[in-house]
């Protein structure tokens, strides 16, 4: 079973990767999903955001919450 931190980070990680995948910084990725660029720094770091604010950053980068989390392939290499 993988330690619930390293969940954390790996969801950090494909919230980072996502973004850079859209070509945005944090700044515009953060003000597109409408949370603060702190909130998001601290994602892509590995704190855990609430279901809607996951919603709203995978709308913003254009990919699915379940490929955020792991449950599903992404498409970024």
């Amino acid at each position: 079973m993988v330690p619930p931190m390293r969940i954390r980070n790996q969801v950090g990680d494909r919230i980072a990767r996502a973004r850079k995948a859209a070509g945005l910084s944090q700044k515009d990725a953060a003000k597109k999903a409408r949370v603060s660029r702190q909130a998001w720094s601290a994602y892509e770091r590995g704190a855990q955001p609430l279901a809607a604010s996951l919603g709203r950053i995978a709308r913003a980068l254009g990919v699915s919450a379940d490929a955020l989390l792991g449950l599903v392939p992404s498409s970024e290499g």
